[in-house]
């Protein structure tokens, strides 16, 4: 198991990018891993939806690709984190949870702690205490 942080940022848009930036800025690869995750593969400026808006960029001409940030040694993953927890969910027979537990829920695919998955540990003990009250 790699010894170097690895720092996951959920959400590509402005606040993401800024951090991931900051973040490589300050320390080389070799040092912190950073990787962003989001539903969509592209990004936009909040000044390019006025310029839409006015006319005076078309939406094609105003994104930029999160497909290019491995080439600033950042990681990009698509993916959505309330799908994620509502699979989990479903999955597990749990139903009528607030959103907010189910994008908990879907964050703990990232994260880890003592070397396992949270979101898998979770899992286990899920139906591991489904079997017990089953008793």
């Amino acid at each position: 198991m790699s010894k170097i942080p690895h720092v996951v940022i959920l959400g590509g848009g402005f606040g993401g990018l800024s951090a991931a930036n900051e973040i490589r800025n300050s320390l080389d690869s070799s040092k912190v891993n950073i990787t962003i995750i989001d539903k969509k593969d592209w990004f936009m400026v909040g000044y390019a939806k006025l310029w839409i808006m006015n006319g005076s960029r078309t939406f094609e001409n105003s994104i930029g690709s999160l497909q290019e940030l491995p080439k600033k040694q950042i990681g990009f993953l698509k993916d959505e984190i309330i799908e994620i927890g509502k699979r989990t969910t479903i999955d597990l027979g749990i139903h009528g949870l607030h959103t907010e537990l189910i994008r908990m829920v879907g964050r703990m695919k990232y994260r880890s702690s003592y070397g396992q998955n949270l979101l898998q540990h979770s899992r286990e003990v899920a139906n591991m205490s489904s079997i017990m009250a089953s008793e």
